[in-house]
């Protein structure tokens, strides 16, 4: 869960809180930074791919270190960022350590350390996503304008130095007997190992890789967008920002609550229906014109995330096994990246071509009936 709380220093929910000043310091117009955040994002998303299966032969406590160190030091590298070519760097660096191998470290130890219980520790490792989606963009907000956006990656870098570390090696201490066992038995397990070409090559993969991207893609955007939706809805910036804490509640409450039903019922089975609740979300914020209708899409959409942190983790060690499980993520992980990258990137093109919010809404209403249909051929399997 501290991975996953840490990992908001490289999403792009925080991250867009510094475009204005970003763009005014740099003289970036729309397209020009979104150009430098997706190529970050991209080259993020390859690296990830070679980066994330070491963690399947490096001891945890060593691939940890790496991770940490990584991120603090990247975010020492944002505050005195002085080029444009140096900021893609720097957004590289935000990107792969903090949304991408953050969160593979998290989910990935969730998954390969515990079996009997995954979808519990799966459920409780994910809660860091909406706490920190309820707390830290006031914090940032509030750091940046009282001293400016370079002092606030220095307080970033200082966090993970002085909380996550030591926080996180004192965690790992009390359980090492646990994981040493865990990693002994997967050593001895007679269970094979698979390769990424094995897994791309496998229909399974491409029942999950739709799902995770387009979750991404559309959740992104609209909380990229969510204060110009706002606007588009004649609704108060405040209250659409206030309406954040109903999706950081429904979402910490139905990722507890799918830990025990993924541990009864498997995740395969429930694999086709997380994604109804955000349907029925962006049904509401289309039809609806009310400034209610901000909290209750929220609600659904939340739902939705927090079923769906857990069900689409754990389905991938339900159908490829543990014993390569850093490899399988290390393909799954970069996908959900370059998602959120994507989903900005191509409605900022079209909204500038004139289309309205509402073009968004009908695209995720259709978006999400394509991946509910298709969710259910993981039954097969």
């Amino acid at each position: 869960m501290l991975f996953t709380l840490f990992s908001s220093y490289g999403q792009t929910f925080l991250l867009a809180l510094y475009v204005p000043a970003i763009q005014s310091a740099f003289d970036l117009s729309n397209s020009a930074f979104g150009s430098v955040y997706g190529i970050a994002t991209a080259l993020s998303a390859v690296v990830l791919i070679y980066a994330g299966k070491k963690i399947d032969d490096i001891p945890l406590k060593k691939y940890m270190l790496f991770v940490l160190i990584g991120l603090s030091g990247f975010l020492f590298l944002a505050s005195v960022v002085n080029s444009v070519y140096l900021l893609v760097f720097v957004f590289f660096g935000l990107r792969f350590f903090g949304q991408g191998i953050m969160t593979h470290t998290s989910i990935t130890s969730m998954i390969k350390y515990f079996d009997k219980d995954r979808g519990k520790a799966l459920s409780i490792a994910a809660l860091g996503h909406p706490l920190v989606e309820a707390a830290f963009p006031l914090l940032i907000t509030a750091i940046i304008g009282a001293f400016g956006w370079r002092y606030s990656f220095i307080f970033s870098a200082i966090s993970v130095l002085i909380i996550v570390l030591p926080l996180a090696f004192l965690f790992l201490a009390k359980t090492k007997r646990h994981v040493s066992e865990v990693d002994h038995q997967l050593a001895e397990s007679e269970e094979e190992k698979v390769s990424q070409l094995q897994i791309l090559g496998d229909r399974r993969f491409y029942i999950i890789a739709p799902n995770i991207f387009t979750i991404g893609f559309l959740i992104t955007t609209l909380f990229f967008y969510h204060l110009p939706i706002a606007d588009f809805r004649s609704w108060s910036q405040s209250w659409m920002a206030g309406s954040l804490m109903v999706f950081a509640l429904s979402g910490s409450l139905s990722g507890l609550i799918a830990g025990p039903l993924v541990d009864k019922l498997s995740a395969k089975r429930m694999f086709p229906f997380y994604f109804i609740p955000f349907l029925v979300g962006i049904l509401i914020l289309y039809y609806w014109q009310s400034k209610w209708a901000a909290p209750a899409y929220l609600l659904f959409a939340g739902i939705s995330v927090g079923f769906g942190n857990t069900i689409k983790n754990a389905i991938q060690a339900e159908f490829f096994g543990t014993a390569s499980i850093g490899a399988v993520r290390s393909l799954f992980t970069p996908i959900m990246v370059i998602s959120t990258a994507a989903g900005p990137t191509i409605f900022g093109f079209v909204l500038d071509a004139g289309y309205t919010f509402d073009t968004l809404f009908l695209s995720g209403v259709f978006l999400s009936l394509l991946i509910i249909l298709q969710s259910f051929r993981a039954w097969k399997y």
